[in-house]
């Protein structure tokens, strides 16, 4: 059974983390597990990341479409990048809204 009354459940503000070359990042999450962010791209902007064996990333299109390692990806879709997979490359082909999931 669940006590409510134990624990006021409350969610954290989203705190601007960067804001560069048309990339807004703001995380919402952070916990000893995992990284949550909103990323907002506005189109044809370009976010470069790379998954070096250590942590896997989840990108998940929640509004707009765009391209991940030339993945088509329009809203409501997800993408598990492998931690093995090296360099990979977001763009956005219309303005778009991202959550993106990471271990740190």
């Amino acid at each position: 059974m669940i006590d409510f009354e134990r624990v006021e459940p409350d969610l954290c503000p989203p705190e601007l983390i960067a804001d560069e070359n048309g990339i807004r990042r703001f995380e919402l999450c952070r916990n000893r597990y995992f990284v949550t962010e909103r990323v907002a791209m506005v189109s044809g902007a370009i976010f470069k990341g790379e998954c070096i064996g250590e942590s896997l990333e989840v990108w998940g299109v929640i509004e707009g479409r765009a391209e991940i390692n030339a993945m088509q990806l329009e809203a409501v879709r997800f993408a598990l990048l492998p931690a093995a997979l090296g360099d990979f490359t977001v763009r956005a082909t219309t303005s778009a809204t991202f959550l993106r999931t990471y271990v740190e």
